[in-house]
């Protein structure tokens, strides 16, 4: 259940990140934009490291369960 709740933070996190990422392009404040970008993208890849380990979580969970 940790992993989901940090899993849904994070989500929250990147959302409000993607909205200052938007206001900064709209301000055309290129390098603190393209700085933004970076950190998403960063962001994105520690999602898709944590939508790995909730699976492998649940996979355990499920395990655990059989046996």
């Amino acid at each position: 259940m940790k992993v989901n709740l940090f899993s849904y933070s994070l989500y929250l996190a990147r959302d409000e990140m993607v909205a200052e990422y938007d206001e900064l392009l709209r301000q055309e404040n290129s390098d603190d934009a393209e700085k933004m970008r970076r950190l998403l993208d960063e962001v994105d890849v520690l999602w898709s490291h944590v939508a790995v380990a909730d699976a492998v979580g649940d996979y355990v969970v499920t395990l655990e369960k059989i046996s």
